[in-house]
């Protein structure tokens, strides 16, 4: 006797059952297949449908074709309204560690789940600045940035080169900066300043220095271009120059109200307390150097350690003045544009010429002790300001990276100029 095998939609109780009238396949007047009439595949009046012709046929709970699938993971229950609440088309559905759909996979390897926020795995990221600790580079400070890809400690969009760690920030809008390292290194007459033939007397003695932190300088004096945007007018002699080239007929006075200033427009402690007006400022330090967080000048041992850059060359970058200094011999008596000349082994330019420089500290010809110094900030006493570097009417013997010269903070001459520095924090 044949057996007829009738397919079971949701919520039929019938089963398997006995040929009528002997049809070859289970229909009760001869049909191949099943129908009461000859029809092909289907009952009468009661036979259940294939899975997923009605809403109510389908669920996800049950394999009610019992063809070793969940109803709602068969293609014909696709877009069926008892499956609308199936894994993955909410989040609420999705559960790390859970095999809610019971196919054997967790739910959050599921492809439904792709994408759920219950499936993110949480971030590691100790200082709770959003950034996880495999992108930050210091997750225990929430200070340090994390689109910082070379942990220089400045920002992505604030740094000169992001992939150098040794090319810091832009200052006043457009001027670049280099890392200068830690170190211990002497200053004065050096054997590299050639003893005897150019040396004054407050190179001596020779003073071992140790600066303790990293910080920044500029790669270039400032520019007039720079000192324009920033202060709204250019003191310069030299105008026609072009806005690239360093200004000049700048004070002391002014060099500091220029910092505070950058370092106002950047959100950061101004180094400086400042009187007066933007032309005819008066300033005096406010902050140790070393630790203030704004823009400032460079102290004299930061300058001198930066011109040398680990080596003791006569000149910043050559043993050759015209290499890497506008002076007496070259300058066709005037200022040239920065960076026109070849830059020392530290990529800073123009330290051997062009114009000279202010730096922090207060003068003293017996400064220097042979005995050294651990961050010098320059005498105690005193009224005159150190400036350093050639200048484009000297003579070569002062374009020597260890040549000191000082003046009153009050005095600007075409012949002076400034470059910024910053302690690396």
């Amino acid at each position: 006797m044949g057996v007829a095998l009738t397919t079971f939609g949701c919520g039929d109780k019938e089963s398997n059952h006995d040929d009528d009238d002997g049809g070859d396949d289970g229909g009760d007047d001869g049909g191949d297949d099943g129908g009461d009439d000859g029809g092909d595949d289907g009952g009468d009046d009661g036979a259940p449908a294939a899975e997923g012709s009605n809403a109510g046929e389908c669920s996800d709970s049950a394999d009610n074709d019992r063809d070793g699938l969940f109803d709602c993971d068969d293609p014909d229950c696709a877009g069926d309204a008892a499956c609308d609440d199936f894994e993955g088309d909410e989040a609420g559905e999705c559960t790390d560690g859970v095999d809610n759909d019971n196919d054997g996979s967790i739910d959050c390897d599921d492809d439904g789940c792709t994408g759920s926020p219950d499936c993110e795995a949480p971030i590691d990221d100790e200082d709770s600045d959003g950034v996880p600790a495999e992108e930050d580079c210091d997750d225990t400070d929430p200070s340090m940035p994390g689109n910082d890809a070379d942990c220089d400690g400045v920002a992505t969009a604030d740094d000169c080169d992001d992939n150098d760690w040794e090319q810091g920030p832009r200052f006043g809008g457009t001027g670049c900066m280099t890392r200068i390292a830690a170190s211990t290194f002497d200053i004065g007459c050096t054997p590299g300043q050639a003893p005897g033939s150019y040396c004054l007397g407050d190179e001596y003695p020779v003073m071992p220095v140790t600066l303790t932190h990293d910080y920044f300088i500029g790669q270039t004096e400032v520019t007039q271009g720079e000192y324009e945007a920033v202060m709204g007018w250019n003191p310069s002699h030299f105008t026609l120059c072009s806005s690239i080239c360093p200004v000049e007929m700048v004070s002391w006075h002014m060099a500091a109200a220029y910092a505070n200033a950058v370092s106002s427009a950047a959100g950061l402690t101004e180094c400086y307390a400042c009187t007066g007006t933007d032309s005819a400022p008066t300033c005096t330090v406010a902050e140790d150097p070393y630790t203030c967080e704004g823009y400032r000048l460079p102290t004299e041992a930061e300058w001198e350690g930066a011109a040398r850059c680990g080596e003791d060359p006569l000149f910043a970058g050559s043993e050759t003045a015209t290499d890497v200094g506008w002076y007496s011999d070259n300058s066709d008596a005037e200022t040239h544009p920065v960076a026109l000349l070849a830059p020392n082994a530290c990529g800073l330019y123009d330290m051997s010429g062009n114009v000279s420089e202010w730096t922090q500290d207060l003068y003293d010809w017996t400064y220097y002790s042979s005995s050294g110094r651990t961050d010098p900030i320059g005498a105690s006493t005193g009224t005159n300001r150190v400036y350093r570097g050639g200048r484009w009417i000297d003579r070569v013997r002062y374009l020597r990276v260890a040549s000191r010269r000082n003046d009153a903070p009050s005095e600007d001459y075409y012949v002076v100029g400034f470059r910024l520095a910053r302690t690396a924090h």
